[in-house]
């Protein structure tokens, strides 16, 4: 209860049965019937408070190869058919990954002999 400029009472929202404070914010929310779960006012304060409590970590690449430099090494080694691209653990996509490395200025060579395309690194 609150008092207006002349002394009277006067109820406020905070008074009324069913509300809560946001936890985020401080709005007064007034609810049709309560919810003793709920604690926030809206998505973005309960988001907000989600992000401060968990703040993103960068992905750090922990020492380990990429599937393109696994390939590129395997190239480097001489030629390779798709199957031992695939096997040196450039994944299925193998041919997307040797797309990625010729987009970074490796001259890699297709040639379509047998049953796999085999490829060849020109340095």
């Amino acid at each position: 209860m609150t008092s207006d400029l002349f002394g009277n009472a006067v109820a406020t929202a905070e008074d009324a049965p069913g509300g809560f404070r946001c936890a985020w914010c401080g709005t007064w929310v007034l609810l049709d019937q309560p919810d003793p779960h709920r604690r926030f006012c809206g998505d973005p304060c309960r988001s907000k408070a989600w992000e401060k409590e968990h703040p993103r970590v960068p992905v750090q690449n922990l020492g380990k190869l990429t599937r393109a430099e696994k390939i590129l090494e395997r190239l480097r080694q001489g030629k390779a058919t798709g199957l031992e691209l695939l096997q040196a653990g450039g994944g299925t996509r193998y041919g997307a990954r040797v797309h990625d490395l010729r987009g970074q200025g490796y001259r890699i060579v297709t040639e379509n002999e047998g049953e796999w395309p085999t490829y060849r690194l020109e340095e």
